[in-house]
């Protein structure tokens, strides 16, 4: 695995919104970037906390358990961990590879 690989525990922190706060839905906030529909997801709570710094998105950040993230994505979606440092893109298939990997 990569060495960035091992900046993603098991809960990453997402820009997302629950339209009903007693409901099921995550509606997970998406950008293009580069001509490309991007969901940024972040290690921890202060990777969060200092990319999100001036976006109108400060409040957005929801903590969510990595293999709920898993279950909900589809699989065509491009995640980029930490965006303004990190980089990496990711696909459902990469998360899915690092739990099996952690044994989980």
């Amino acid at each position: 695995m990569d060495a960035a690989f091992s900046q993603i525990g098991t809960r990453v922190v997402v820009i997302a919104r629950a339209p009903n706060p007693n409901g099921n839905i995550i509606a997970f906030q998406d950008f293009v970037v580069e001509g490309e529909k991007v969901i940024p997801i972040f290690s921890d709570a202060a990777h969060f906390k200092a990319e999100a710094a001036g976006s109108g998105f400060e409040h957005e950040g929801m903590e969510i358990d990595l293999k709920l993230l898993v279950s909900i994505l589809r699989g065509y979606e491009l995640l980029v961990l930490n965006p303004a440092s990190t980089k990496l893109h990711l696909r459902k298939s990469d998360l899915q590879a690092l739990i099996k990997h952690r044994g989980g």
